[in-house]
Parts: C-alpha cells; structure tokens; sequence
C-alpha cells in the first residue's frame, strides 16, 4: 500500500468536485484539469498542481498495519472450522495476544519448575548434612568399616 496522501499532499482541491461528472486531463497540459457537469455543459479549467511538479515516482510504501485482535479472535473462533485443516494456520492462525499469553504462561511454568527444583535441591543438601552430624555423632559408637558404609548409603539416596 502506498502513501497517496502525501504524494497528493501538494495538489490543490477541485472546488464543488461532486457536481461534475467529467474529468479531462491532458498531457499536453500537465497540472491542470478541465471539468464539466454533464456532457453539454460548459468545461470549467482548474489548475491542480503547478507546472514545476514533475514527480512521476510511486510514493512510499505504508507500513502493513494487520488486523485487530478483535478480529484476529473473531476469524480464530468463528470461520476457522469452516477453513480446509491445511489452510487453517495460514487463514485463522491462533491470535497474536493468545500467542504471547500462552508463551508468557511457559516461561512462568519454566520460572516455577525451576524454583521447585532448587528447593528439592536445598532440601536435599539439608539431608545430606543432618546425615553426616548424625554419622559424627555415631562415630564413636560404630566401627570405622559401618560409619564408611552409611555415610556411602547416604550419598547414595
């Protein structure tokens, strides 16, 4: 799409432009248009743009601006399932704002996941270390041989 309000932006409006049905422009008279309300009436000349705009380039193009979410919901909802399946991503693909809700939503899982497994981790660097004192402890009650044996059934768990 391209940008034909600035393009046009220099040229002079036709005065009462609804009353006439003929337009006549000519290359021989760059700028100017002649009008007339119907076939038999009089012509009327109107200069649009002076004789020094010569821009014969396209003008730039608009960015695309995609639908809405309203109606990115409405074709997801309502028309997809009328959509041949292997159309239906490409025609009614899954709105944009439930996209971004969705991958919010993972990265919260992911964020929660984690912080579970750093307090199973904690938890069982606790257990670790409870085991040991109480291994300290029941070294001067157990042989040297049953200490070694549970401190390695205890790495172990």
């Amino acid at each position: 799409m391209y940008d034909w309000q600035t393009k046009f932006s220099k040229f002079k409006a036709v005065p009462n432009l609804k009353k006439f049905h003929l337009f006549e422009f000519s290359s021989d008279k760059p700028g100017i248009v002649t009008c007339q309300e119907h076939s038999n009436a009089a012509p009327v000349t109107f200069t649009i743009v002076g004789s020094e705009y010569s821009n014969t380039s396209l003008p730039p193009v608009l960015p695309a601006l995609g639908l809405s979410d309203k109606r990115q919901s409405y074709l997801y909802e309502k028309i997809r399932q009328f959509v041949p399946e292997d159309k239906r991503d490409l025609i009614c693909p899954l709105p944009a704002r439930m996209v971004e809700a969705d991958h919010e939503q993972q990265q919260v899982d992911q964020e929660e996941s984690e912080e579970q497994q750093v307090d199973v981790d904690e938890q069982q660097q606790q257990q670790n270390e409870e085991s040991v004192e109480l291994q300290s402890s029941k070294a001067g009650k157990l042989c040297d041989f049953c200490c070694l044996l549970d401190y390695f059934q205890m790495c172990l768990l």
